[in-house]
């Protein structure tokens, strides 16, 4: 087993920490889950909601990544770039939600692309986009880093074919909400 450079660098500085069934970084508290289980939770979500189970995936993965991010960057003094640096390189090293790649970023803008690779629900074939949970986590990341709204639409998706999954995030004004994909990604219940 290899630890990484950024793993290796919490721990020197003591930003690493589990403890007695507790695991904190930067003093925020984080809980590993087996991806079978979220997998699960999703398709009972959308089983028992269908399309509006969507909602509910993205919106409280976007409340979820907003929170972690807004405490992570507070604590550690970053914002802007340097946040967006933390973002890709916690969840390639630490989270397991993939190999994220900074496409474009123009903060005047509030826009980003993203492509992940090794995403966990790439290993999910299927006929639609079904990355909500991962698509609200970032949409809620870049909305504190922006320090404005912007959402997450998912243009490619690795569980259909894509080499890759690819984000697109803008503030909901700047979307297409004519199109199918927005439409079916950021439907309301």
């Amino acid at each position: 087993m290899s630890i990484s450079n950024f793993m290796k660098k919490m721990m020197l500085v003591r930003q690493f920490s589990s403890d007695n069934g507790k695991i904190t970084v930067y003093n925020v508290r984080l809980v590993t889950l087996a991806f079978v289980s979220l997998k699960e939770i999703q398709n009972e979500i959308m089983a028992k909601l269908g399309k509006g189970g969507v909602s509910i995936l993205y919106n409280s993965a976007k409340k979820g990544g907003y929170e972690l991010t807004k405490q992570l960057c507070n604590i550690m003094g970053i914002s802007g770039p340097k946040a967006v640096e933390l973002l890709i390189t916690g969840c390639r090293e630490l989270t397991g939600w993939g190999n994220f790649e900074l496409i474009d970023y123009n903060s005047s803008e509030r826009k980003a692309i993203f492509h992940v690779s090794n995403g966990p629900f790439a290993e999910v074939p299927g006929s639609v986009e079904s990355c909500h949970f991962a698509r609200g986590l970032i949409a809620g990341a870049l909305t504190y880093v922006f320090n404005s709204e912007v959402d997450a639409i998912e243009t490619k998706c690795a569980s259909k074919g894509s080499a890759f999954c690819e984000f697109v995030v803008q503030p909901y004004a700047n979307l297409d909400v004519s199109s199918k994909l927005v439409k079916e990604q950021l439907e309301k219940i």
